[in-house]
């Protein structure tokens, strides 16, 4: 089984479809679903191809992908906060390229 990190909008419906089979869950997954509902702003498929798309953008890694796709981000100081805790200083090119495919894409 691959494991992968989701978006809070692809988290989002996989709760949601385990909520339907079962009609409830537990005191753990209603919060979260509650969170990823009241955050996540696309549907799971487009979220997740933008995590692919960005992915494709250098020095984007699988984590920072889904965290931007989850925040979203409208403003290069956004995308610098993401990296922030990183051990090196995320280039002023991929930052206009992550807010590129943010402005073609939401």
């Amino acid at each position: 089984m691959e494991e992968r990190y989701l978006t809070l909008a692809e988290a989002k419906e996989l709760l949601e479809e385990a909520n339907d089979k079962r009609g409830e869950l537990n005191h753990e997954q209603g919060f979260a679903l509650q969170h990823a509902r009241s955050i996540a702003r696309l549907p799971g498929k487009r979220a997740r191809a933008l995590v692919d798309q960005l992915m494709e953008v250098d020095e984007v890694t699988d984590i920072i992908a889904v965290t931007l796709v989850d925040i979203m981000p409208t403003h290069p100081d956004d995308v610098k906060a993401i990296y922030y805790k990183e051990r090196f200083e995320v280039s002023e090119d991929t930052v206009k390229k992550i807010i590129t495919i943010f402005e073609e894409n939401v």
